[in-house]
Formats: structure tokens, C-alpha cells, sequence
């Protein structure tokens, strides 16, 4: 029933947002989507903010799949879609709410700075915050994993060592 559908679906969107910033590579959507599509048992949103580096390779494996292929074919569905409708693109790239006006907010006091630590490509996070945020952050603080291929979690760790550091 298209009721039934449209509630899962929200379900499903609803949790993806919530696990979200456990993203380290685009593709890893794909594998949450379907992960809280299934249900699948200990893959409950708590589950995979706890877990995920642990959780990804067994559901790789388990249904036969290959990151770099992964990393491609997600990659070449952006940019097509991207390449066709860039407006398209962007309407669902949301960025969570709040976030913008505290990081407005924060960019305003002389105390400090913000940056960004993304997946996204350097140019489209950009493009993202200032068409949807009304955001503009330096192109020198926006760290694209894309780019330096580091971890979220290093480029946190270096900056929250840069940043105590310099507290001193």
C-alpha cells in the first residue's frame, strides 16, 4: 500500500539523517540505507553511531560488494545528476538545523574560528552552505576528505590538537 511505502520511506530518511556523521566516503549511504532498510539486527541507528567502522566490512562482504566499485558508480551518479540539474542536486543536500545560524554565530566572534570537515567535495560543500546556510567559511578551513583522503576523525583530532595548543 502507498501508504505503508511512504511511511517506511520517511523511516528510513528519518534514521539516515540521524546516522549521518558517521559518513566517512559518500558510498557509505548506500549501505546505511539498506542496512536500516532490512532492519537488520544490531544495525539500529544507536547501533551504527556506536559501531560503524566495525559494522561496514561484514555488510560488504556479506553482500558481496567492492569499495573502489562502490566508490565509482556512487561517484558517477553524483556527478551525472550534478552535471544535469546542479539545482536538483543541492535541494537535498540540507544542512541540520541550526548548525548554519551557530556557525553564523560563531564566524561573527573574534573567539574563534570554524571549520568544516566534510565528505563532499571541497566546491560543493561550499556551494551547499552559502545557497542553503547562507554560509560563507574560508576556502582554507573547509577540509574535504575527498581531497586530503584523511578520515573525518584524523582531521578533528588534528584541529582539536591545533586548537589546544594553541589555547596555551
Amino acid at each position: 500500500p502507498p501508504r505503508a511505502a511512504a511511511a517506511e520511506r520517511s523511516r528510513v530518511l528519518g534514521e539516515l539523517r540521524e546516522v549521518r556523521p558517521v559518513v566517512e566516503t559518500g558510498f557509505e549511504n548506500t549501505l546505511l540505507a539498506r542496512a536500516l532498510l532490512e532492519r537488520l539486527p544490531a544495525h539500529a541507528p544507536r547501533d551504527i553511531i556506536a559501531g560503524w567502522g566495525q559494522l561496514m566490512p561484514p555488510l560488504m562482504t556479506r553482500w558481496g560488494l567492492d569499495r573502489s566499485e562502490m566508490v565509482a558508480g556512487y561517484g558517477r551518479v553524483r556527478d551525472d545528476w550534478m552535471a544535469a540539474d546542479l539545482a536538483g542536486w543541492l535541494a537535498p543536500n540540507k544542512i541540520y538545523p541550526g548548525v548554519a545560524e551557530a556557525c553564523i554565530a560563531a564566524e561573527s566572534s573574534a573567539a574563534c574560528d570554524v571549520f568544516i570537515v566534510t565528505t563532499k567535495q571541497a566546491r560543493f560543500a561550499i556551494s551547499i552552505m552559502a545557497r542553503m546556510g547562507g554560509l560563507h567559511i574560508p576556502d582554507e578551513r573547509v577540509f574535504s576528505q575527498t581531497v586530503s583522503g584523511l578520515p573525518k576523525t584524523v582531521v578533528l583530532a588534528d584541529l582539536s590538537a591545533g586548537a589546544a595548543v594553541s589555547a596555551r
